[in-house]
């Protein structure tokens, strides 16, 4: 049986396991008209997300904040740095004297931690109405999805599918890491499975929306 078949057997309901869809815009235009400075871009890992961010980081000289830095404080607490999302970061860290490994955290730990971090951040947006910020990652599905201030302001979700960003990822990282482990080919499919479930739900929620403004 090939990938195709095999993903569509395990996963028939969703044509985005193979197929990708349109990005779903949110508010976009009010982003690039000054009508509110935050914009959010998520998808899966390998959807083009970055690629996309920096793209718009560039057009509108808005200020790129990872929020995949939250998680990997520690690989730049210590050192210079030029992005203005890690010095943030750094220092809010240095701040609350952090120094605990996120992969040792219980689920409820490290949900306290990211969201601290997170309206860290956010907050000083707010005390910059005047310049463009935009957050990216996964973690905007994951865990800011019930959070008001995403729908004040604009969000684009990635329709690449779910094969297509597995690739893309093995072939730019090589080895599948999550939470600090090495995982295999499997476990990877079912972590990207769960995550487009939710990604579906989130992208239907904006569509909805965007349709009730329209």
């Amino acid at each position: 049986m090939g990938i195709n078949a095999f993903l569509g057997s395990i996963y028939p309901a969703q044509e985005s396991v193979l197929k990708s869809e349109p990005d779903v815009h949110y508010r976009v235009d009010d982003f690039a008209n000054g009508k509110c400075n935050v914009l959010y871009i998520t998808g899966l890992s390998g959807s083009g997300k970055t690629t996309l961010a920096h793209e718009l980081c560039d057009r509108f000289n808005a200020v790129y904040i990872e929020l995949d830095r939250i998680e990997h404080y520690k690989d730049y607490m210590y050192r210079q740095t030029d992005r203005e999302d890690e010095m943030l970061l750094q220092k809010y860290f240095r701040s609350q004297n952090e120094s605990r490994n996120v992969n040792d955290m219980p689920d409820s730990e490290y949900e306290k931690f990211f969201m601290d971090a997170y309206e860290y951040l956010y907050q000083y947006t707010k005390r910059h109405k005047n310049r463009k910020f935009i957050f990216e990652g996964i973690q905007v599905v994951g865990r800011l999805h019930d959070r008001p201030e995403l729908w004040w302001n604009a969000i684009i979700v990635k329709g690449t599918s779910v094969l297509e960003s597995y690739v893309r990822r093995k072939r730019r990282d090589g080895k599948m890491i999550l939470n600090g482990i090495e995982r295999t080919p499997v476990h990877m499919m079912a972590w990207y499975l769960n995550a487009e479930k939710w990604l579906k739900k989130f992208r239907e929620e904006c569509s909805r929306i965007n349709k009730n403004h329209g």
